[in-house]
């Protein structure tokens, strides 16, 4: 995913990420083979039953199956999420959405006192090999704390440039966890 941030004014931070190239070329190919399936039945079945129910059966099967796809495809393709920072009412609301944001959530920033990066071992990926850094809100609370994560990131210096920032605006610590081999 290709993360980018923005400060808005003085008080504001918004943060929204756009799905990789390859992830949105398997979306294509998703959307593609859900218009494939929809290609190969009617749509609306003649006013006459068919003689052989195999017809009707085909239909019913294929466009469950043709939903599902497209529906995955819909949100490799255009799936968008992201977050805005409000430090002058101390909120923080996270959205997901397909090209504009459709669904979200806003959490009181009180009670957080800390910006973490952290640091995931390398992974598999389709492009290799690949550490995640993670930028997270921390803060005092049950067990280990209270966390909300924020973003993972496998460019380094984008992640520690976002945290930085968002420590900025909140006028919070920032605690480097990262304990990466450089």
């Amino acid at each position: 995913m290709t993360p980018v941030w923005q400060r808005i004014g003085p008080d504001t931070l918004i943060f929204r990420t756009s799905p990789g190239w390859y992830v949105m070329a398997v979306g294509v190919l998703f959307i593609a083979i859900a218009l494939y399936l929809l290609t190969q039945y009617p749509l609306f079945p003649p006013l006459e039953p068919p003689r052989d129910s195999r017809a009707m059966t085909d239909l019913c099967g294929a466009l469950p199956v043709a939903a599902l796809f497209a529906s995955v495809g819909l949100l490799c393709a255009f799936g968008h999420f992201g977050f805005i920072i409000d430090a002058r009412t101390r909120t923080i609301r996270k959205w997901w959405g397909l090209g504009r944001p459709l669904w979200h959530r806003t959490h009181a920033l009180t009670g957080f006192n800390h910006v973490r990066i952290g640091w995931k071992p390398p992974r598999y990926s389709f492009v290799g090999e690949q550490s995640m850094f993670l930028v997270s809100l921390g803060g005092l609370g049950t067990g280990r704390g209270r966390v909300l994560r924020l973003v993972a990131c496998a460019d380094e210096q984008a992640a520690r440039r976002l945290a930085a920032a968002i420590a900025r605006l909140l006028d919070l610590v920032l605690c480097d966890d990262t304990g990466c081999p450089r």
